[in-house]
């Protein structure tokens, strides 16, 4: 479609709308917009004018046929009768889940109306037929019920006993969110996992992951990868054909949790009516790329997803933004801790601005952006992700040194310091190491938290040593840092390396 000289592709909707206000207003609707044929249509115009006059030539033509899926066919006549035709009305969209609710509740006492009336109001505002508000605010009854169930918030008398004031639950993290449509499944069913199982923080990982969309170009990554090693396999056992492929059919991207999460999912469905065609997802990406400790760009070459960069990063986002606002303060233990830190670090070393602004906003006592200052999330008063990022950063650069890269080493700790390590002194410092040990051990046993000490220095110090594992289990060699955060968090790594030794 070509709208003046700029050419962009217009909806049905929008070219209806365009013609008709051309057509009110007596404009040569026209001339106002041309209309391109479909791209076969023009091919085989434009093969049939070479062939003109050639009667041998004509008879060669192959003509172009339209695409196989996805095909809508259109013409002359038809852009004819959308012009004729009068406008579609623009129809409401307004809808309410736990996310709307719960953001009007935590509005500040001067704020009028605020809590359960401010959701009355916004629904009375809507555009909404009546019928469609009445629902509306049964829907809404129902949600905020949910959410009591849930011990989200709780009521409380107030001081003049007229009515009772509506509270949020204290032990939740001051930037609690359910902005995902199933988030609040997701604060129930996580109470059926056992804190002291060794698979708990992989396991709420699974049910986290299991209410964010699919990111279907990663998942047939994997069903692929997964095909193409189950097919190896039944080859090198002797499988018929029809067999391999019979169980071929079967294979699909990675599950973990799958018969409990549906279960649970399954009983809270059973209590929420009001979820309609609300359904899980159960599915394995953050937590593949964690047991693995594979960086964005090593998630990107084992799964070949080169041309799907930009659907893998938005659902890292989404799952990071899910599980550090929506998984409750009480149930956080040291290795989901560890968790967040890997993943926010993985972000951070694909697109850090959105990442620090994003936290920019969560910190109510930021200051504002300016042009003399643009301060973003203060970890100095978020100890949990202080520690958790600093645990990441050290398990990224052990990897890194496990595998003698010394670049990707060197830029995971900080540069702007008076004797930044370089590739060449790393490799010089490691180098005894390697001389008495085969390798260096950087699998899960190098990320236990016993390897990692983060003691406090000075205000807004930290002194920390990682040990580094090796084969013979001696465990001589360390790496010393700390973590200084007295003028403001560094935009890139937050450890300074201050030795390699035993």
């Amino acid at each position: 479609m070509f709208d003046g000289e700029q050419t962009r592709r217009l909806s049905v909707r929008e070219f209806r709308q365009i013609a008709g206000r051309a057509g009110r207003r007596g404009y040569d609707t026209a001339g106002d917009v041309v209309c391109q044929a479909p791209a076969h249509v023009i091919e085989n115009k434009q093969l049939a004018g070479k062939a003109a006059g050639d009667v041998k030539k004509q008879r060669k033509i192959a003509f172009k046929k339209p695409p196989d899926r996805g095909y809508v066919h259109w013409d002359e006549a038809t852009f004819k009768r959308l012009i004729d035709s009068p406008p579609e009305a623009l129809q409401s969209q307004f809808r309410i889940d736990h996310g709307i609710l719960l953001s009007l509740l935590e509005r500040p006492p001067d704020v009028v109306p605020r809590s359960y009336r401010a959701l009355i109001r916004l629904i009375s505002y809507s555009h909404e037929r009546d019928v469609i508000k009445a629902r509306l605010r049964r829907r809404g009854k129902e949600l905020f019920k949910a959410l009591r169930m849930a011990e989200v918030v709780h009521l409380r008398p107030s001081p003049s006993g007229k009515a009772s004031q509506v509270v949020i639950n204290e032990d939740l993290q001051r930037d609690f969110s359910l902005h995902q449509s199933l988030s609040l499944y997701l604060v129930e069913a996580l109470r059926v996992l056992d804190p002291d199982a060794p698979s708990y923080a992989l396991d709420m990982l699974s049910f986290v992951e299991a209410i964010l969309e699919n990111p279907g170009a990663v998942l047939e990554a994997q069903t692929r990868k997964a095909r193409d090693a189950a097919f190896q396999r039944l080859k090198a056992e002797g499988a018929e054909y029809d067999q391999r492929m019979a169980e071929l059919d079967k294979v699909s991207y990675p599950k973990p949790n799958a018969e409990l999460i549906y279960s649970t999912f399954n009983d809270y469905a059973a209590h929420h009516p009001w979820l309609g065609t609300e359904n899980i997802r159960p599915k394995s990406v953050v937590r593949d790329m964690y047991e693995q400790y594979l960086s964005f760009n090593d998630y990107i070459k084992e799964y070949g997803l080169a041309r799907a960069e930009g659907v893998l990063l938005r659902y890292l986002s989404d799952a990071y933004k899910t599980l550090v606002q929506t998984v409750p303060d009480p149930m956080w233990n040291d290795e989901l801790i560890d968790v967040a830190g890997y993943l926010r670090s993985a972000l951070q070393r694909v697109d850090a601005s959105l990442l620090e602004e994003w936290e920019r906003m969560l910190d109510s006592d930021a200051a504002a952006p300016s042009e003399e200052s643009t301060r973003v999330h203060d970890l100095a008063r978020d100890p949990r992700m202080l520690r958790s990022r600093i645990r990441a950063e050290l398990h990224i650069l052990v990897k890194a040194l496990a595998a003698r890269d010394y670049e990707e080493a060197a830029d995971c700790v900080r540069g702007d310091v008076a004797e930044p390590w370089t590739p060449e002194r790393l490799e010089q410092a490691l180098a005894p190491f390697f001389a008495s040990y085969e390798r260096l051990v950087a699998d899960h046993r190098a990320r236990q938290t016993q390897w990692t000490l983060i003691d406090p220095g000075e205000p807004r110090t930290w002194r920390v040593r990682q040990v580094l594992l090796d084969p013979q289990d001696d465990n001589f060699w360390y790496l010393e840092g700390r973590v200084d955060l007295r003028e403001d968090t560094p935009d890139g790594p937050l450890i300074e390396l201050l030795a390699i030794a035993k």
